[in-house]
């Protein structure tokens, strides 16, 4: 529902660079529909489906977010004039190419993803080659940044905003769900997408 009146309000509104941030709270819905799907193939004890609903997860967790929210802060800036607007689709085109690095070995070889539940939640057990090159915190440190720098250096106070609160979800997850983080951390963002409502609908969103 989140995400159709986001969706709603960028077209009624004609904010149309808005849309591809609208679209958020659908993705976010989708990755925790696919996790339902981990959650129940694990209880029925389905391993081929434990890895292909997983693999679904990691599409968007590795893949699909790194570059889909700087792109769509590019798309809020070039439709502002920002001159720092081609600083966000850097940082879009890097998040695409590290998305492909982490996310390709999974696809081509889907065993190399461990599911297993832990404390409630489901903990994906993964080694990317960006872990095997730059050891296990740099990518994470790299992932964290080219989500939340192009909305920190928008002019936009509410878009700069957005990315306090995703770097805080970051922070509290790590401390307390650090064995789970792409589950927990995923599931806090995908709350966060309500703020997106705000963002579109706000007088000072054009």
């Amino acid at each position: 529902p989140t995400g159709g009146y986001c969706v709603y309000s960028a077209i009624e509104l004609k904010r149309f660079h808005y849309l591809a941030l609208a679209l958020i709270p659908i993705f976010f819905g989708v990755q925790q529909a696919i996790e339902g799907g981990v959650w129940l193939s694990m209880t029925a004890n389905s391993t081929f489906y434990s890895h292909f609903f997983s693999i679904g997860f990691l599409f968007f967790s590795h893949f699909f977010w790194p570059f889909w929210i700087p792109l769509s802060a590019y798309f809020i800036a070039r439709n502002k004039k920002c001159s720092r607007a081609w600083i966000k689709l850097f940082f879009a085109v890097a998040g695409c190419f590290l998305g492909v690095i982490a996310f390709l070995p999974f696809l081509l070889n889907p065993h190399s993803v461990q599911t297993q539940m832990c404390a409630n939640s489901i903990q994906y057990s993964v080694h990317t080659i960006l872990d095997a090159l730059l050891g296990t915190s740099l990518p994470k440190y790299l992932y964290i940044a080219v989500i939340i720098i192009p909305l920190w250096i928008s002019r936009d106070w509410a878009i700069k905003l957005f990315g306090v609160l995703i770097l805080i979800s970051v922070i509290v997850t790590y401390l307390f769900y650090s064995y789970a983080f792409n589950s927990v951390w995923c599931f806090f963002s995908a709350i966060l997408s309500i703020y997106v409502v705000y963002l579109i609908r706000r007088d000072k969103a054009e």
